[in-house]
């Protein structure tokens, strides 16, 4: 059936094993707390397995081959350990997930070959240990046959043109699947001079690029507003 909950006040996977081994009809939930050390494995085996509970730990998780799906459901986990899934694997709406970035290129993350990744929740990226060093980059899902779902976001980001952003330089790609530092935005003013062209760089006190906060306040030579400025 799929109504089925196998629970636990605290299940420690230490090296473990947990295998779906009934039928491809029923649903193996797993409920209450889990916690995942060293390197254990949820083996969607038979049929697809949901996780309820709330995943702790550090230990690195594998994910075999098989036409099933390991589903992480929990919007309260706090693991931080790697997955290496071979098979498939999903982050349900509205469920987190928590990345430990650190010095460059030091972070948990999701990788292998794997069959199917779907990520429709949320990302959480503890920036404490963070270098922020500009040109710094974390590869977090390296996976091949990943998709991001609509209501993937990253917790304290925002997404415009294909990126999300935190505003402190921080950058995360769902095209690539990495977060890096950026140099921070500089504000281009408009000042309008003698010509009303936007791509004129004299125009503005700051020539813009892409990722450029504009600041619009009084433009021309003679203080004409902005609106006729751009429609002279």
């Amino acid at each position: 059936g799929t109504t089925g909950l196998v629970t636990f006040e605290n299940l420690i996977l230490d090296g473990g094993y947990v295998r779906h081994a009934s039928g491809a009809s029923d649903l193996f939930q797993l409920a209450d707390n889990l916690t995942l050390e060293s390197s254990p494995t949820i083996d969607a085996a038979q049929g697809n397995i949901k996780i309820l509970a709330n995943v702790a730990g550090t230990g690195t998780l594998n994910i075999p081959s098989t036409a099933f799906t390991v589903t992480l459901a929990s919007p309260a986990n706090t693991y931080t350990g790697n997955f290496n899934v071979a098979g498939r694997l999903a982050l349900a709406e509205n469920a987190d997930l928590k990345f430990a970035i650190g010095t460059n290129g030091t972070n948990n993350a999701i990788s292998g070959s794997a069959t199917s990744i779907i990520l429709d929740g949320v990302f959480q990226l503890d920036l404490t240990h963070a270098d922020s060093a500009v040109g710094n980059a974390w590869s977090l899902v390296s996976s091949s046959n990943t998709s991001y779902g609509d209501t993937c976001t990253v917790e304290g980001f925002t997404y415009a043109a294909g990126l999300w952003r935190n505003g402190n330089g921080f950058v995360f790609s769902q095209a690539t699947g990495k977060v890096s530092v950026t140099a921070a935005p500089v504000t281009a003013k408009w000042a309008g001079n003698s010509s009303v062209s936007w791509a004129e760089n004299t125009n503005w006190s700051n020539a813009p690029s892409t990722g450029d906060a504009l600041q619009f306040g009084a433009a021309g030579t003679a203080g004409t507003i902005l609106t006729d400025d751009l429609m002279t």
